[in-house]
């Protein structure tokens, strides 16, 4: 078997593990006697919609496809992206704040620009706290940028140096994502910050 599928296919089946761990978890601490609460029954429909998430990017990777779709308006965009997000806030327990500072007609390459703060909020959100993660997108020197608040670095599953065996599903989408969209990383204070590079 080819080395790279192998490990696509290796993280795969890890973070498939998790989501059913996540799912076992929320019915084993229910009561079987009664149907689930509903903040159980949210739970469960964030891993599951999570799940699926990751379902739909592991057949991308192995197809070695992107999200396809126009580019959006930063209005409609903002939008979507907060819908996206919001199995991650359930999940996570914490908010996803959302703001985009761009001018109503600036185009953004709609559903991979945010595939990107999905993939990155994941990687970001488990240890921004309590207060949760702010996301902005501004104008940079004519084109987009990404801000990401708070953010101690740039996660080590996203370094060039890190063994790809130690890289999972979402790390290797906001890797080729970053690819397609030519991103830069760079981290100042307590933002992590995603551009196009020049």
């Amino acid at each position: 078997m080819d080395p790279a599928a192998e490990l696509l296919i290796r993280s795969a089946l890890h973070d498939m593990g998790n989501v059913l761990s996540g799912i076992r978890g929320i019915l084993d601490l229910s009561d079987p006697s009664k149907p689930l609460n509903d903040r159980d029954r949210h739970r469960l429909e964030a891993v599951l919609r999570e799940g699926m998430t990751l379902v739909e990017r592991t057949r991308h990777l192995a197809m070695g496809t992107g999200p396809q779709g126009l580019a959006e308006s930063p209005e409609a965009w903002r939008a979507a992206l907060v819908q996206q997000l919001d199995p991650l806030c359930i999940l996570f327990r914490a908010p996803v704040e959302v703001r985009c500072e761009l001018p109503p007609a600036f185009p953004l390459p709609g559903p991979a620009l945010r595939d990107l703060v999905h993939g990155m909020a994941r990687l970001l959100l488990p240890y921004a706290g309590e207060g949760g993660l702010r996301v902005t997108c501004r104008l940079d020197a004519g084109t987009w940028r990404l801000d990401f608040a708070p953010a101690e670095g740039i996660p080590d599953c996203l370094l060039p140096s890190t063994s790809a065996a130690r890289k999972d599903i979402v790390a290797r989408w906001v890797l080729f994502l970053g690819e397609s969209l030519k991103l830069r990383l760079d981290h100042a204070g307590d933002t992590l910050t995603a551009s196009p590079a020049p």
